[in-house]
């Protein structure tokens, strides 16, 4: 690909990590709440957040993995565009 292309892709997938990672923050903060709710002496309100938390646990797992090829793509992509930007300034 050339030099615009590969700088166009790491773009697109720095802006598609943040997004992953401001949503992992989220959900973290989320999955920090509804553990520390955990502790409540209702029994009944103890089950709901135990459940939550478990909900939220598994978004933040997808997230990752979502978030790790998203960091493989851009690795792949920076080697591309150092690649490119060497062509560039042999020329």
């Amino acid at each position: 690909m050339s030099l615009s292309n590969e700088a166009a892709s790491l773009y697109v997938y720095s802006r598609k990590l943040a997004k992953i990672n401001k949503s992992i923050h989220r959900y973290a903060k989320k999955a920090e709440k509804h553990k520390r709710n955990q502790l409540t002496p209702n029994e009944k309100k103890r089950i709901k957040h135990r459940k939550k938390h478990e909900k939220v646990t598994k978004e933040i797992n997808h997230l990752l993995e979502l978030h790790n090829e998203y960091v493989k793509e851009l690795r792949k992509h920076y080697v591309e565009f150092a690649s490119e930007l060497r062509k560039q300034g042999m020329r």
